[in-house]
């Protein structure tokens, strides 16, 4: 962990807000493999089953969409300079 973070910082600003960009975007095109691959497991199933199932999926890969791009944003803010403890505090409180 170490070495990743004295790499990250070596970089300058531009190349690290990439970096953090194309994380969350790798991020968002595996949960969309995800949910292709949920989907297609679920028209398996029958019925009933499937609509309790397809929900919690569906509520799953929600929660870890919106846990990515929270990070991802975190992140970017920090390299601005913005305080990750505004960011948390604000997060909080929505």
């Amino acid at each position: 962990m170490e070495f990743i973070d004295a790499t990250l910082s070596s970089l300058p600003l531009e190349i690290r807000l990439i970096i953090f960009a194309g994380f969350a975007v790798g991020m968002h095109l595996l949960v969309q493999v995800i949910r292709y691959s949920s989907t297609k497991f679920l028209s398996k199933e029958s019925y009933r089953n499937q609509r309790k199932l397809q929900s919690i999926t569906t509520l799953a890969t929600s929660a870890v969409v919106f846990s990515l791009y929270f990070l991802a944003v975190g992140l970017i803010l920090s390299e601005l300079g913005v305080s990750l403890t505004a960011y948390l505090a604000s997060a909080s409180v929505i």
